[in-house]
């Protein structure tokens, strides 16, 4: 009788494995996607020092935005949202068209992390 009732037991525990491991796969059916983004400020006129305040705006807004990128993800297409990665840039900048224009241009590429909805 015992080595029925362990038997019973083992065989209805054993049958409970593969319900599990479904419940597993389905969590993972929507794994994260990474989204990148690219942002450029153009700053004008003369710029002497790395720490010019046209420039430390410059950064601020692309951080900014950089922030806010998640709330936008979540309004349209994640359920959750991390920000991995900011790597901003800072080059002098001629441009020539109709007027001539000196200044920097500020680049960032931010990286996220999503899990769609």
């Amino acid at each position: 009788m015992v080595r029925i009732t362990a038997f019973v037991v083992a065989t209805t525990l054993l049958s409970s494995l593969p319900a599990a491991a479904q419940a597993v796969a389905v969590e993972r059916s929507n794994p994260p996607v990474r989204v990148n983004l690219s942002l450029s400020v153009f700053v004008p006129g003369e710029v002497a020092e790395a720490d010019d305040p046209k420039l430390r705006q410059a950064r601020r807004s692309l951080y900014e935005l950089a922030g806010r990128e998640c709330e936008l993800l979540r309004d349209v297409l994640a359920k959750d949202c991390r920000l991995e990665a900011v790597q901003v840039n800072l080059n002098r900048q001629h441009q020539y068209g109709q007027r001539q224009l000196e200044g920097f241009l500020a680049n960032a590429t931010v990286s996220l992390q999503i899990t769609p909805k």
